[in-house]
C-alpha cells in the first residue's frame, strides 16, 4: 500500500536505524532544521512502517509522529527564544491534539472492539498475569478493584478532551496527573509511553526551561565576583523588570523632582 517506502530487510532496518541515530542529534541542533528534520520524520515513519505492518499498533506514537511532522515546518528557533510564532503556536496546538486524541481514540478503540464488557471484564488481570510486577501481582487478588480501575480508564480516556476547556493552571495539573498515570503503568505492567510522554510536553512551558543561560549565568557570576546572574539579568545591566540608565534617556532630578513632564509618554522600563 506505500510503495515508496522498500519492503523491509536486514540492510533497509540497519541503514533506517543508523540514519535515524546521526540525524535526529545533527537536526535537533542544525541550522537546516527543515530539511533534516523532514528526513528525521521519513525515516522514523519507515521505522514505524516495519514495526507495526506484522500485526502489532502501539498507539503512543501518534502524537510522536505528528511533532516530528510539523516541527520542521517552524524553521530555526534559538536555545530559549520566546518571541511569538503563530507557525509554532499552531504546530503546538497540532501535538496537543494528537497526545490528547491518542486518549479518546484508546477509549473508542476499546469500546468498539469489546464493547461496555471491556469495562467489567478480565482484562487488566489477563494483562498482570502476562506482564505484571511486584507493584502490581497483588491486585489480581481483588478482581473488583480492577474492574473499578477499567471503568476508570475509560471514563477519563473518554472525557480526555475536556483538557482543552479547561484554564491553564488546570491544564498543567490534568497533564502532571497524566505523566503520573504512565509512571504507575510502568510500575504494574512494564509498559512504557516514552514517545507519547514527548508528544505531550507541548502542554509544558518548555521555553522557561533554558539550561545553556543557566549555565551562562553561572559562569558570568564566577568571572563577576562569585555573584551569579539572575535569569533576565545581563553583566553590567539591571535585573529585568528595573529601570537602568541608558544612553537617550532624560535626565532625572533629585528627590522631589517631576520626573515625567507634562504631555511626556510613559515608556515602560526595559533594559537593552
Amino acid at each position: 500500500l506505500v510503495p515508496v517506502f522498500p519492503a523491509p530487510s536486514a540492510t533497509v532496518v540497519s541503514v533506517t536505524f543508523w540514519a535515524l541515530v546521526v540525524l535526529a542529534p545533527v537536526a535537533a541542533f542544525s541550522r537546516r532544521p527543515r530539511i533534516l528534520g523532514v528526513a528525521v520524520f521519513v525515516l522514523y515513519l519507515e521505522w514505524m512502517l516495519v514495526a507495526m505492518s506484522y500485526g502489532k499498533v502501539d498507539h503512543d506514537r501518534l502524537g510522536f509522529l505528528v511533532a516530528l511532522a510539523l516541527l520542521p515546518t517552524i524553521g530555526r528557533a534559538e536555545h530559549g527564544d520566546r518571541t511569538g510564532s503563530e507557525a509554532a503556536g499552531w504546530v503546538f496546538r497540532m501535538v496537543q491534539l494528537a497526545a490528547i486524541g491518542t486518549y479518546f481514540l484508546a477509549a473508542y478503540a476499546k469500546l468498539r472492539f469489546g464493547g461496555l464488557r471491556w469495562m467489567w471484564g478480565s482484562t487488566l488481570a489477563w494483562a498482570i498475569e502476562r506482564r505484571g510486577t511486584w507493584f502490581s501481582r497483588w491486585l489480581l487478588g481483588f478482581p473488583l478493584l480492577l474492574q473499578a480501575f477499567q471503568v476508570f480508564m475509560i471514563a477519563f480516556e473518554a472525557l480526555s478532551p475536556l483538557i482543552f476547556v479547561v484554564s491553564e493552571r488546570v491544564r498543567r495539573r490534568l497533564v502532571v496527573g497524566l505523566y503520573g498515570f504512565h509512571v504507575i503503568t510502568a510500575l504494574a505492567l512494564s509498559i512504557t509511553f516514552a514517545p507519547h510522554l514527548v508528544a505531550m510536553a507541548a502542554f509544558l512551558p518548555l521555553e522557561q526551561v533554558t539550561p545553556v543561560r543557566w549555565v551562562r549565568s553561572a559562569l558570568g557570576g564566577a568571572r563577576l565576583g562569585g555573584r551569579p546572574l539572575s535569569l533576565g539579568q545581563r553583566a553590567g545591566g539591571g535585573a529585568a523588570g528595573h529601570a537602568m540608565a541608558v544612553a537617550g534617556d532624560p535626565p532625572v532630578g533629585g528627590p522631589g523632582h517631576q520626573q515625567h513632564q507634562a504631555g511626556a509618554e510613559d515608556v515602560p522600563d526595559q533594559a537593552p
